[in-house]
C-alpha cells in the first residue's frame, strides 16, 4: 500500500442492486484486461451498497467468472423471505442475506484483502445521513450495513451504532474522494467510477427501494455542496451504466445479459479516456 503523499489509484463502485452487481463484473472484465495492458495498479477499491459485493470480492482476489458464478448460485429468491413481524424496522430483517454473504467473503476480514477495501455505509447525524468508510472486522458484516436500504432492511448494528445504506449519505464521487483523502492522506491521481446512469435510463425506475433511497438522500444533497477544489487535478474516469429496466433484488435471470452490457460500456468508455490522453500527449497540429 502507498505510503502518505504518494499517488493513488481508486476504484469505486457504487449502489444499485443486482443491476450494478451484474454491470461491475462485466466491468472487471474490461478493466482487468486495461490495467495489464497499460501496467496499471490499483491501490484501493471502494464499495457502496451493492457495488460493495463485487468491490469486496474483487478485493479479496476473486476472478470475475468466480464472482459471476457465486451470485447465481448464493443470490436466490429465499434469501428475501424473512419478514419482519415489526416492520417499522424494515420488512425484511437481512440476516439470510447476511449469511449468503458470510459464505460468499468466506468469514475472511479486511486484512485478509489482497487490495485494500473499504465499503461505505452511512450513520445519522443530526438527522442528516452521512457516509462513513468501513475498513475493519468481517467483511460480509460490513457489506451489510453498506446494503441496508431503510424500511426494506432492518439497519445493521456494530458496536451500537445503527449502520444504513452508503447510497444515502453520498451525494457524488467528491463526498467519497474526500472520505477516502481523510482516511488515506495521499494524491488521488485515477479514479475508476462505476455508477449506474439514472439521468439516461431506457425506462422509468420507480423500484421501492429506489424511492426510498432517493427520499433520503435528497436531504443530504440540499446541503452544502461537496468540496471539489482538492480534486481539480485527480482524473475521473466515469463508467456510467445506463439503467434497463426494472430487476428485482434477487432475479439473477438476466445477470449474463448485465455482464455482457457492463463489459461493452466499460470498453467503450476506457477506450474513449485512452484517445482522451493520446491527443492530450500529441497537443496541437
Amino acid at each position: 500500500m502507498p505510503e502518505n503523499g504518494s499517488k493513488k489509484n481508486i476504484l469505486i463502485f457504487t449502489g444499485g442492486g443486482v443491476k450494478i452487481a451484474g454491470t461491475a463484473i462485466g466491468v472487471l472484465k474490461a478493466l482487468r484486461e486495461y490495467f495489464i495492458s497499460n501496467d496499471i495498479t490499483i491501490d484501493r477499491v471502494v464499495g457502496i451498497s451493492g457495488g460493495a459485493i463485487v468491490g469486496g470480492m474483487h478485493a479479496l482476489g476473486y476472478q470475475t467468472q468466480t464472482i459471476a458464478e457465486i451470485f447465481e448460485s448464493l443470490w436466490q429468491p429465499y434469501l428475501f423471505k424473512d419478514f419482519n413481524r415489526n416492520p417499522t424496522k424494515g420488512i425484511l430483517k437481512g440476516a439470510l442475506v447476511e449469511t449468503a454473504l458470510a459464505r460468499a467473503f468466506q468469514n475472511k476480514t479486511f486484512a485478509e484483502t489482497k487490495i485494500p477495501f473499504s465499503a461505505v455505509a452511512s450513520i445519522f447525524k443530526q438527522r442528516s445521513p452521512t457516509p462513513i468508510l468501513l475498513e475493519s472486522g468481517f467483511l460480509h458484516e460490513a457489506v451489510r450495513a453498506s446494503l441496508s436500504i431503510p424500511f426494506l432492511f432492518e439497519p445493521k448494528i456494530m458496536g451500537g451504532v445503527r449502520f444504513y445504506d452508503g447510497e444515502m449519505g453520498v451525494r457524488d464521487v467528491f463526498d467519497i474522494l474526500e472520505l477516502i483523502s481523510e482516511a488515506h492522506p495521499a494524491t488521488l491521481e485515477t479514479i475508476y467510477f462505476v455508477e449506474l446512469d439514472e439521468q439516461h435510463s431506457l425506462s422509468k425506475n420507480f423500484s421501492f427501494a429506489n424511492i426510498i433511497l432517493k427520499i433520503l438522500k435528497r436531504r443530504r444533497v440540499l446541503g452544502a455542496q461537496s468540496n471539489k477544489k482538492p480534486f481539480e487535478k485527480t482524473d475521473i474516469i466515469k463508467i456510467s451504466i445506463p439503467i434497463l429496466d426494472r430487476v428485482p433484488l434477487w432475479n439473477m435471470r438476466d445477470l449474463p445479459r448485465f455482464i455482457m452490457q457492463g463489459e461493452t460500456v466499460a470498453r467503450f468508455a476506457l477506450s474513449k479516456h485512452y484517445r482522451s490522453l493520446n491527443t492530450e500527449k500529441a497537443g496541437p497540429a
